[in-house]
């Protein structure tokens, strides 16, 4: 409980106020946005059980990293939250995109929807992956371990959202 402490008192109002409104902003356009270009609202359930997932499980490689670690957690592991949240976000666009490309044809099917989106997801990931390791070389202490997690936390929940695509977005 003392890690929690530690890091409420290590960062100030404006940072808990900024980085609250930015995931509450991208939380509630990204929602919008996919409602109002796909008039459902299936397609906002697994998206905003996906930014949940996300913001827990940062949270939780948050508290491990400085459970195990001598390394204080600073203002640069709030980062990790906003990136994941873009990552997720990019690919979920790209997503409704082709949903909307293809919904209006007349060899629509959800089947084809859900692999090209899982083709996408795992592009991303690999995308992902491969920068990371790229970068591993140059960066050391916290940057990196907040780099791994970050990427760590995106992978894990941009596989869970086709998962959950595939649960909650049906004919």
């Amino acid at each position: 409980m003392n890690i929690f402490f530690n890091i409420y008192n290590g960062w100030s109002a404006y940072e808990w106020i900024m980085v609250g409104g930015s995931i509450l902003s991208i939380f509630l356009i990204t929602n919008s946005l996919t409602y109002f270009l796909t008039k459902n609202i299936k397609f906002c359930i697994p998206l905003s059980l996906t930014y949940t997932i996300s913001i827990l499980l940062t949270i939780v490689t948050i508290f491990i990293y400085t459970l195990f670690s001598s390394v204080e957690v600073s203002n640069i592991s709030l980062i990790s939250i906003l990136i994941s949240m873009s990552m997720i976000t990019l690919n979920w666009f790209s997503f409704i995109g082709f949903y909307i490309k293809t919904k209006s044809s007349k060899k629509f099917s959800l089947i084809k929807l859900f692999k090209e989106y899982r083709g996408d997801s795992t592009r991303v990931i690999l995308f992902a992956i491969l920068s990371v390791l790229s970068l591993s070389i140059f960066l050391r202490g916290e940057l990196l371990a907040m780099l791994i997690s970050t990427i760590l936390v995106s992978s894990i929940s941009i596989y869970l959202n086709t998962v959950l695509v595939r649960k909650f977005i049906h004919d």
